[in-house]
């Protein structure tokens, strides 16, 4: 008896061309939606590997300060190799060649690039390469936290006879005025700090606990501005998120001699090189707009982007201070 193998064969069902069609258009959804997922929390990864990076990034600077007594110059901005530039001053001093450039990541013993594989920048007190100031190294300029070498200039600097406390006092005449109203009167003249062995002539630190802003550089009166020394000597604002936009400056971090900066994830087209006011958020532009003010960035600046954050790392003369007395260097 013959079986009908054929008849058989013909009850047997495929997958119609609408079936796969369907399992693939799924298979698709199924793998965007996979990957979304793993691009978020990819990209959630790395802002929580940048916050660390921020903190060694901090933490290596402190301790640059706290070893060498200064903080280090900016490396070429155009040509990094993760040293500090340097530039030949007056008086045998090397200052800073750059005040604005890329982090010198081989002198302070890090990772070359942030969490997205960029280049941190690195800005530092605008006035670090004024001939006036920054090649004399003066004790009472900001820019003497990153004096290496060189003969220290004094002009600014008395000591009280009383306490011995200094004072940094822009007089006329050469007489510290201004100290010795702090120091108890006119009576007790304050003296030229030259006349002490207050600070080796070619060694850092060449910034003390006198050394502006914070400090004993305050006066109890201002008489028309003659005493008082600026306590803005080039340093750098730092605003919190949002201030700038309202116009307002109550946040302002006072002091901020150096501030590194990942660009964040969206680095690689928005920043110091590339800064269209037109295209970003007024805080975005504003770290890298050139100018000497920041904004320090806790969350992205527009609900319909959560890419431009930027990651702010600021060193203020008080952390400064703080570093080289607990290195037993301050002055």
């Amino acid at each position: 008896m013959k079986k009908n193998f054929c008849k058989k064969t013909a009850n047997i069902n495929g997958f119609t061309l609408l079936e796969i069609v369907v399992v693939l258009v799924l298979l698709g959804v199924g793998a965007g939606m996979l990957k979304g997922v793993y691009g978020f929390f990819s990209e959630t990864d790395k802002r929580f590997q940048q916050v660390e990076n921020s903190l060694m990034v901090r933490e290596s600077l402190e301790t640059y300060l706290a070893t060498n007594s200064r903080l280090p110059c900016p490396d070429d901005p155009n040509n990094p190799d993760g040293v500090e530039n340097l530039k030949a001053g007056a008086g045998g001093s090397l200052v800073c060649t750059f005040s604005k450039g890329s982090l010198p990541f081989q002198d302070l013993a890090i990772e070359r690039f942030d969490a997205w594989g960029n280049d941190y920048f690195y800005a530092i007190n605008t006035e670090t390469g004024d001939v006036d100031l920054a090649n004399e190294n003066r004790a009472c300029h900001a820019a003497g936290v990153f004096g290496k070498t060189g003969a220290v200039n004094l002009d600014n600097l008395f000591i009280c006879p009383v306490n011995n406390a200094a004072y940094c006092d822009k007089t006329p005449l050469g007489i510290g005025v201004g100290c010795s109203l702090n120091c108890g009167g006119l009576l007790n003249l304050c003296r030229s700090a030259s006349n002490y062995q207050y600070y080796e002539s070619t060694k850092a630190p060449y910034f003390g606990l006198s050394t502006p802003p914070v400090g004993t550089n305050l006066l109890p009166i201002d008489v028309l501005n003659i005493f008082n020394l600026m306590t803005d000597n080039g340093n750098l604002s730092l605003l919190n998120q949002g201030d700038f936009l309202q116009g307002l400056k109550k946040g302002e971090k006072i002091g901020v001699v150096a501030v590194a900066i990942s660009w964040g994830a969206n680095g690689a087209s928005v920043n110091q090189n590339s800064c269209i006011q037109s295209e970003l958020p007024i805080d975005e532009y504003e770290n890298c707009d050139g100018d000497s003010i920041y904004v320090n960035m806790l969350a992205a600046t527009s609900n319909n982007q959560t890419d431009n954050r930027d990651y702010v790392i600021p060193i203020t003369m008080s952390q400064a201070k703080t570093a080289i007395i607990r290195s037993g260097k301050i002055r």
